[in-house]
């Protein structure tokens, strides 16, 4: 009977053992393969990275003449009004339900109050009347502003009252001095800004810091030499280093950096598609609808969103096998709306937001 019981006993203890050290099953883990945060970051990027053209171009020329990508289209039914008011020192650029050349539906106004004492660097001459001249600084305004449906205001995202005043949107021109030709050969300005966004139930934010620099300045058509011309934004091609946070639809945060070596371009001589259509003008004259649509075609930037793999957005033409491990190989930069993001060094496309 004890060998019995003993037998019994080292029975259950080999048991006991052998479910103790049962392993579990191997489980991959799941591919993070989230491409939509880098979607939704880059159009709230863009649409800021359009307010401020907007500054820069009614800040150089009331007048659309040559400045034409935010003229009306054709075949719009609204209107654009620019207005320079030299005895308060306010600019308006004011959108009545206009569809404009680069294909957006906009509507309200962006406002930019310049010689203030306050948000400037140095002390006031009386001369800064340009946002191409020495000690330039505007303060910008969005008004019932809204692009494509979505209501773009400047709101302190930081701030715990949700009724806080708006924050200051700043662009500063940053020449050393009132010489020319321009020291160091480029016109560069700093930027910051905060925003929200607002379209039916979706909700974005910005709020970053921007040093944006024209690329093109020797270029003579662009920017004359004596800085006593208009610039030319339409034939400009500029770029933007520095960081941003804020967060996408879902209230998921993100950050990103754009870095000197690889910054943000824009360039406003290519288009993705120069003809986009054909519609009826108000006169009901069949007129082809030319697109001044002009999206970022080169840069990258470090990307981090929520609590995922920090990673990396290509704005550039890198060819690339997607979804391998292969090193890209970068192309010259294409006018379009592609992109791809690096996660883990796979690369997966992406369609940037028209």
């Amino acid at each position: 009977m004890k060998k019995l019981n003993i037998g019994i006993f080292a029975a259950l203890v080999s048991s006991m053992v052998f479910f103790a050290c049962k392993k579990e099953a191997n489980v991959p883990p799941t591919e993070d393969k989230e491409v939509q945060t880098s979607i939704d970051a880059s159009y709230a990027t863009f649409l800021v990275s359009d307010i401020e053209m907007i500054a820069s171009w009614m800040g150089e020329d009331a007048s659309f003449g040559a400045q034409k990508f935010y003229a009306p289209s054709p075949v719009s039914q609204g209107t654009v009004t620019v207005v320079r008011n030299t005895q308060t020192n306010r600019l308006s650029f004011n959108f009545n339900n206009t569809t404009c050349m680069d294909g957006r539906h906009r509507d309200g106004s962006i406002f930019m109050f310049f010689k203030e004492q306050a948000y400037s660097t140095y002390s006031l001459t009386g001369n800064e009347n340009y946002i191409r001249d020495f000690n330039f600084t505007g303060r910008i305004t969005c008004e019932e502003y809204k692009v494509d449906g979505w209501l773009v205001d400047n709101k302190d995202i930081d701030s715990v009252d949700p009724n806080a005043t708006n924050y200051p949107i700043l662009i500063k021109n940053l020449r050393p001095n009132n010489n020319t030709p321009i020291p160091g050969g480029l016109l560069k300005w700093s930027f910051q800004g905060s925003f929200t966004m607002k379209k039916n139930q979706d909700s974005m934010a910005w709020k970053g810091t921007w040093t944006k620099t024209l690329d093109n300045t020797s270029n003579t058509k662009v920017f004359a030499a004596n800085a006593q011309s208009a610039i030319n934004w339409s034939l400009a091609v500029i770029s933007y280093v520095g960081e941003a946070k804020g967060y996408t639809p879902g209230n998921v945060p993100f950050s990103m950096k754009y870095y000197e070596k690889y910054p943000l371009r824009r360039d406003f001589t290519c288009f993705p598609d120069k003809v986009a259509g054909v519609g009826l003008s108000p006169t009901s004259t069949l007129t082809p609808v030319i697109s001044e649509s002009h999206p970022f075609t080169s840069g990258v930037a470090s990307f981090t969103t929520g609590t995922a793999y920090p990673r990396e957005i290509y704005y550039d033409n890198t060819q690339i096998t997607f979804g391998s491990e292969e090193s890209p190989v970068p192309l010259p930069s294409q006018c379009d709306n592609k992109a791809s993001v690096q996660i883990k060094g796979i690369f997966y496309p992406i369609d940037l937001k028209k």
